[in-house]
């Protein structure tokens, strides 16, 4: 059997049992939902968070719903009023939800110009919405779920994404490590293609990078645009998108 034929069977494996994972997480989210009606009417007040030291984020979701937006305090609620684990230690805020058996709909509200030092946010199957959120270093990683950033700077970004979705939109001003498996990523940022150098490595599925395209099975690319940024690129199986606001 020739290598080729070889690699695209292992690939086609690898689609089957991501989307076998999809339809998984998807049916969890409906039967709980279905069990759900809201007995509990009453929306819990937030729970305020002294914010004095906090210069991290570590946050860990599992499933249900996490959004992250800007207020006038540091607090925390659950609007269906599950429990969830979240603690300060060393200058860290952590969030712990594991749960699989609960749907949790988390709202965390940061101050306004609130610039984190390192910021890490894991969603395994569970929904990611975050804006106008900035840090030295974050990285955001989404395994069967799905994560929306809108407005987000970073010095160094992270992204990684399993069988889930990511879509992010924001200014990166150093670099941006991009660890793409099977799912979706849809990158756009702010300046345009030539304001980075690109390492690029891909196997089977699509890679978009303003009017580049790669396709086929493996192969990679080293860009020097001479550029003070730079986008490194490791993408499997599914669609990868870099968008640039300047053109």
């Amino acid at each position: 059997m020739r290598t080729g034929t070889i690699i695209g069977f292992i690939f086609l494996i690898l689609i089957i049992i991501a989307l076998a994972l999809g339809v998984f997480v998807l049916y969890t989210e409906v039967v709980d939902l279905r069990s759900q009606v809201e007995n509990n009417p009453d929306t819990p007040a937030p729970e305020e968070i002294e914010d004095d030291n906090i210069v991290n984020l570590d946050l860990r979701l599992q499933r249900g719903n996490l959004r992250i937006e800007m207020g006038d305090k540091f607090s925390i609620r659950d609007s269906r009023n599950r429990p969830f684990n979240a603690d300060v230690r060393n200058q860290t805020f952590y969030l712990d939800v594991q749960r699989w058996r609960h749907h949790s709909n988390i709202i965390l509200t940061l101050p306004h110009s609130t610039d984190f030092e390192n910021v890490k946010i894991n969603i395994g199957g569970g929904i990611l919405d975050l804006s106008a959120l900035s840090a030295d270093r974050m990285e955001l990683s989404v395994g069967g779920g799905s994560i929306t950033a809108t407005d987000i700077t970073a010095r160094i970004l992270r992204l990684e994404c399993g069988a889930g979705k990511i879509d992010f939109d924001g200014n990166v001003t150093e670099s941006l490590d991009i660890d793409h498996s099977v799912g979706q990523t849809i990158v756009t940022l702010d300046g345009q293609e030539s304001d980075f150098n690109y390492d690029i490595d891909y196997a089977v599925g699509s890679v978009h990078i303003g009017d580049r395209e790669y396709s086929g099975i493996s192969g990679s690319d080293n860009i020097d645009n001479k550029a003070d940024k730079n986008i490194t690129i490791d993408s499997a199986v599914g669609s990868l998108e870099i968008h640039f606001k300047d053109e």
